[in-house]
């Protein structure tokens, strides 16, 4: 819809619709400079239609103590409303700028102003009753405010679920099971829809109904710790205890965010560019172990936080991804110096040992063994029962020759979880030089088993068989080593094994 097209109506959608005229809402403290002609909030024509308002009359928001970028964006969005004055579009950019970066009071002003010049746009009373149910006011506003945007646009569900939302909240429980319900009609796929109504249901005495709403939010949120919260609450409620305990498990392991999908809010969240915005957006992004993604939106963090250990952290995990271990090391080396910092509770969670992990990794691909098997201890000081952490610490003791304790933390780690292919051609490598080859030769089988293609299991394998004095067997391997990477020194090898035959 082209907001600039309605520039001319005159009719204010507010009384049009039987909105009452605002009051001022507590916003943040922050101080706006709104001047007004003859104490109306809009100027007034003789004509009676909106004229044209002068720069006094467009909120002036302080941005002093604003990080540059946001002062920047509240700066571009004011002077486009004072370029075009009667564009619906400038003046719900300003609104959104503003609401995003918590400049409540600027943003009311502004989507009620764009609202008046585009009354069948239904963004701008829907972003302003999120404005508005933002701040818990004005409830019976918020409401017909939805409403009004549900009339313009009937199709979509996110209104339903804020109209729901904001009912529950004051009481109106049947009312608030009719707008979910609604919201689910034209959407079935909302799964904090369906959380919410299944909640709901639960307060109407309706744990049969609610079971069914909160099964299939778990169906499509299955990694949301909320939903198997209220899903062990239904359980509970039907005498299911044992289905209860299962999904209260889940509940305490599982993450608890929930999010509306919402192609309007989405447009006032991409607003955001304060360095809290771009974490928020590189939250997801580390959690997904997608850090080359993150880190565009982790060099913005660190500019405005560079004290926080867990950007320097995830700063270094994402220059790892990226093959930059010289940068990693550096980013992690402060992630470690400010974890340290910390209390003792919040050194021990998983990050500082996560970050020591990856710097004895680096140092063991540096052939550093000894500042690697440093690391890998602390780490486990803080960790103990971190299997990878014993892995790496095995493969740096083997490296250091110290094979005897190398096989004792492979042991250790594989108590604790299951090894990787390349763990097991390390165990086996340790066992034998320890004048093991039998037990060796297995652990190389296993690690085949799980990764055929890993050509130095292949190729080690047939060095212990050579060893041994198992000539056809130790070609076999050779064979198997020079068909997965030709360029193999296996290859030199086999034609000597394969000449002394003849």
């Amino acid at each position: 819809m082209n907001q600039d097209a309605q520039a001319g109506s005159c009719s204010d959608p507010a009384q049009q619709r039987g909105v009452p005229s605002p009051r001022r809402s507590r916003g943040p403290a922050r101080i706006i400079r709104v001047v007004v002609t003859a104490g109306a909030s809009f100027a007034v024509a003789a004509t009676g239609c909106w004229s044209e308002p002068s720069d006094d009359e467009v909120p002036s928001p302080d941005t002093a103590g604003m990080e540059r970028r946001v002062a920047a964006l509240i700066h571009e969005t004011r002077q486009a409303v004072l370029k075009q004055p009667n564009s619906a579009e400038a003046w719900g950019r300003f609104a959104m700028a503003s609401e995003v970066h918590r400049l409540l009071d600027v943003a009311e002003t502004c989507y009620r102003r764009a609202w008046k010049l585009a009354p069948n746009d239904f963004r701008y009373p829907y972003n302003l009753a999120v404005v508005l149910e933002s701040q818990g006011i004005r409830p019976d506003e918020t409401v017909r405010l939805l409403r009004t945007a549900a009339e313009l646009e009937p199709n979509f569900a996110p209104i339903y679920h804020h109209i729901g939302a904001v009912l529950t909240r004051h009481g109106k429980l049947a009312e608030a099971r009719d707008a979910f319900t609604k919201s689910i009609e034209l959407d079935p796929n909302l799964a904090i829809t369906q959380r919410s109504l299944g909640l709901l249901l639960l307060r109407l005495g309706e744990p049969q109904s609610a079971r069914a709403n909160l099964e299939r939010a778990a169906q499509l949120a299955p990694n949301h710790g909320s939903v198997y919260a209220a899903l062990a609450q239904a359980y509970r409620r039907l005498g299911q205890q044992q289905r209860a305990a299962v999904a209260a498990e889940k509940s305490r392991r599982l993450t608890s965010g929930l999010t509306l999908p919402d192609r309007v809010r989405a447009q006032v969240r991409a607003m955001g560019v304060s360095s809290n915005h771009f974490f928020d957006r590189a939250q997801p992004l580390v959690a997904a172990g997608q850090y080359a993604k993150a880190l565009p939106h982790l060099r913005i963090v660190e500019k405005a936080r560079p004290n926080d250990p867990h950007i320097q952290l995830w700063l270094g995990l994402a220059y790892v991804s990226t093959n930059q271990p010289n940068v990693a090391f550096e980013h992690l080396s402060k992630a470690v110096q400010q974890f340290e910092r910390l209390p003792t509770a919040a050194q021990q969670r998983d990050d500082l040992p996560l970050a020591h992990m990856h710097l004895g990794v680096i140092q063991l691909t540096r052939r550093r063994s000894q500042e690697a098997i440093q690391h890998f201890r602390r780490a486990l000081a803080y960790a103990p029962q971190n299997a990878q952490v014993h892995s790496h610490l095995a493969t740096a003791l083997s490296s250091s020759g110290q094979f005897q304790e190398a096989v004792q933390e492979f042991e250790q780690a594989a108590v604790l979880g299951p090894l990787a292919a390349r763990d097991h051609v390390n165990w086996a490598f340790a066992l034998v030089r320890l004048g093991m080859p039998e037990q060796g030769i297995d652990h190389y089988r296993e690690a085949i088993r799980l990764n055929p293609r890993l050509a130095p299991a292949h190729y080690q394998l047939g060095q212990t068989f050579e060893m041994l004095g198992r000539k056809n067997e130790a070609i076999q391997q050779y064979k198997q080593t020079t068909q997965i990477d030709p360029t193999h020194r296996a290859a030199q090898r086999l034609a000597q094994l394969v000449a002394e035959k003849k």
